[in-house]
């Protein structure tokens, strides 16, 4: 199989975009036209339907409505879909949209690495909270409309987005130990920072996707 660094454009002023996909064909997966690709940028898919697989380094997963995945900027990946009904909402960002140099912006950032105890990519859509999805939607729509301060605003909840899946994904893993509360949960994230994270911090140069 083919693997490709992709080149996607953003605005240097605000680079971000979201939109709508739905990965190769069925057609494509069974003819072979399909590839890996990578790029700089930082990625957070959730399912708007189910009926596809996704290929993110040498791990699959099934693309279930209301999953939520994560894809860092080295991390080579596609989408299969083996269903017309299956499609994604994609949000690619620049890592320095949520991180500038900062100690404190960086552990944004590690959301999007490795985790501790096996998390790797994917948020199934039983364990992510109707939040999380508002919150995506909410994000397209400011950016379809575009309205005076949007940006702000989408930058805004792209952070709130970061921290309800921590918060989420970690409560998650405690409640299933029969240990701490959401808030809980919470209060540690901000006093102690995210989990660990295996470092591959973002590659300098242009913006890839």
């Amino acid at each position: 199989m083919e693997y490709i660094t992709e080149v996607f454009k953003l605005d240097k002023k605000f680079p971000f975009t979201v939109f709508k996909g739905k990965g190769f064909s069925a057609e494509a997966v069974k003819n072979g036209k399909v590839y890996m690709h990578n790029h700089y940028c930082l990625e957070i898919n959730l399912a708007l339907s189910s009926g596809g697989t996704y290929y993110i380094g040498d791990s699959s997963y099934p693309i279930n409505k209301s999953d939520i995945f994560v894809i860092n900027n080295y991390e080579y990946h596609y989408a299969a879909n083996i269903s017309d009904d299956m499609e994604l909402m994609v949000i690619i960002f620049d890592p320095e949209l949520v991180w500038q140099n900062e100690e404190m912006d960086y552990l944004y950032i590690k959301a999007f690495y490795e985790w501790k105890d096996g998390f790797k990519h994917r948020l199934s859509g039983d364990a992510v909270s109707s939040d999380i999805s508002d919150i995506i939607f909410e994000m397209e729509r400011e950016w379809n409309e575009k309205a005076t301060g949007y940006q702000l605003v989408i930058k805004s909840l792209l952070l709130i987005l970061i921290l309800n899946l921590l918060i989420d994904k970690v409560y998650k893993e405690s409640r299933l130990k029969g240990g701490k509360s959401k808030p809980a949960v919470l209060t540690e994230l901000v006093l102690n920072g995210f989990p660990a994270a295996s470092p591959h911090p973002p590659q300098s140069g242009g913006i890839n996707l």
